[in-house]
């Protein structure tokens, strides 16, 4: 089924409306990712991830890099993946998962300052923080897990100065002044 528009925004994903340079927004509208432009009123729609095998339990989360070149779409499945794609040619060029996040849902999403790392929080039961390569995909290069399962994960920031340094941000004030760093 083609879409003519789309419109509407999900709530319940986290950074759900991102503006872009060229005079378009970006936002989660169902399970699909719309590019609006507001000169030419066209869309241009990123569609959710969808198999056989798996059924996706929509968007999570979304963001852009601050070079406004790529898009990182967290969505919900068994073990939650994030597929980065490219916001000129609307195709994808990464896609990040790996059971170490142990959750089915991502709470926070994140590109580095510089776009090389995309920062990843997942939920419960663990709340782990991994970073990723955007350009290799498969490398994780550091992971950070809350061990109290009393503690609630809800962001996740990469330095905007030091890549080396993430910091957590939680319901305990404790854990989230710890800082994790990528492994050397």
């Amino acid at each position: 089924c083609e879409h003519y528009f789309a419109f509407g925004c999900k709530a319940d994903v986290v950074n759900n409306v991102h503006y872009l340079e060229d005079s378009g927004i970006l936002y989660p509208c169902g399970h699909n990712v719309i590019l609006y432009n507001l000169e030419s009123k066209k869309q241009a729609v990123i569609p959710g991830t969808s198999t056989k095998t798996a059924i996706s339990g929509g968007i999570a989360a979304i963001d852009v890099a601050r070079n406004k070149k790529l898009v990182a779409i967290a969505e919900r499945f068994e073990n939650a993946t994030v597929s980065i794609y490219d916001l000129h040619t609307f195709k994808r060029k990464r896609l990040l998962t790996s059971p170490e996040l142990n959750s089915k849902n991502v709470h926070g999403l994140s590109f580095s300052y510089d776009g090389k790392y995309c920062l990843v929080l997942g939920g419960q039961p663990e709340w782990n923080c991994i970073i990723w390569t955007v350009e290799k995909a498969t490398k994780i290069i550091a992971k950070y897990s809350f061990a109290d399962s009393t503690t609630q994960a809800y962001q996740a920031n990469p330095s905007m100065v030091d890549n080396s340094v993430s910091a957590p941000k939680a319901s305990d004030e404790s854990v989230a002044s710890n800082a994790i760093s990528k492994d050397k």
